[in-house]
């Protein structure tokens, strides 16, 4: 807070409860480098971020190879998408189905009684892009009946290769004082081969309970998030 400058840094452990050593930044981007993600495209470790500051450019989602160790960037940082519109782009999470790439965001405002956060989409058959931006963006949004906003998550995909979105969101009404909430959509490529969820593109409190079955749903290969 002293000099309004982000940059990642990295650390590591021998377990997920620690203790872990700090070895530094890792991504040091313009004046703002956060919410970086990991993605393994068939053993090639990426990691891409939101960039903010780059020489009075756009906001930008940016990426790199990282080293196998997950403690160096390798080769130049490329830009993966621009915020052309202004609305804001950040809260990346990555995947792949079939032929396509796809990245999944967040635009607009995250945080706060006024927070107008929603859940975009774009894809690419290459991982560094081009990228296509879905037309009917967004594909969820808070409108104002259980959420306000909702955005920024990540996917974990089941063994019958269903996938759940868990992102965060604000409730409507005087539940609002709680700040943000963790809430989960299912969500899938449809015929179109776009990212859609179940319920719709309106984020609702209450939805089919997600029972697994194998049997009568399709499996496809994947490829998640290291």
């Amino acid at each position: 807070k002293d000099n309004n400058i982000s940059y990642i840094g990295v650390a590591t452990a021998d377990s997920p409860e620690g203790p872990y050593t700090d070895h530094g930044i890792l991504v040091k981007h313009g004046s703002e480098a956060i919410d970086a993600f990991v993605f393994n495209d068939n053993g090639q470790l990426y990691i891409s971020w939101k960039a903010y500051g780059l020489d009075k450019r756009p906001i930008e989602l940016v990426a790199s190879k990282l080293s196998n160790d997950g403690l160096h960037l390798e080769g130049e940082p490329f830009s993966l998408l621009v915020d052309d519109e202004n609305i804001g782009m950040e809260g990346q999470y990555h995947f792949r189905k079939d032929e396509y790439y796809y990245i999944v965001y967040a635009a607009h405002n995250c945080c706060g009684l006024d927070s107008n956060y929603d859940v975009y989409v774009a894809r690419s058959k290459n991982f560094a892009g081009p990228y296509e931006k879905y037309e009917k963006n967004p594909i969820l949004y808070g409108n104002g009946e259980d959420f306000i906003s909702c955005g920024h998550g990540t996917a974990v995909i089941l063994n019958d290769n269903r996938m759940f979105y868990l992102c965060h969101a604000y409730q409507t009404g005087n539940k609002r004082f709680l700040g943000r909430q963790p809430i989960l959509h299912e969500m899938f490529v449809g015929e179109d081969k776009w990212v859609h969820f179940t319920s719709g593109n309106i984020a609702k409190t209450k939805q089919n309970v997600p029972f697994q079955n194998t049997k009568q749903r399709k499996t496809s290969n994947f490829t998640d998030d290291f």
